[in-house]
């Protein structure tokens, strides 16, 4: 997860600058930044999924076949 969001990171970075510099056009940079974000936010979603304890798993209960 953590190489993920630097990667999106970098990339958000390189789209400002190429944006900046005028070898994009707004609506392509608008385009590409809001699939960053999207991406971003189905991480940072993934991660709290993760970081949430799950209420089905009792170890303490556990049957061996």
């Amino acid at each position: 997860m953590k190489v993920s969001y630097v990667y999106l990171l970098d990339e958000e970075r390189r789209y400002v600058k190429s944006f900046g510099v005028g070898e994009i056009t707004h609506k392509l940079y608008k385009e590409m930044i809001n699939e960053v974000k999207r991406r971003r936010k189905a991480d940072e979603e993934d991660l709290k999924k993760l970081n949430t304890p799950s209420k089905d798993i009792n170890i303490d209960n556990v049957e061996l076949r």
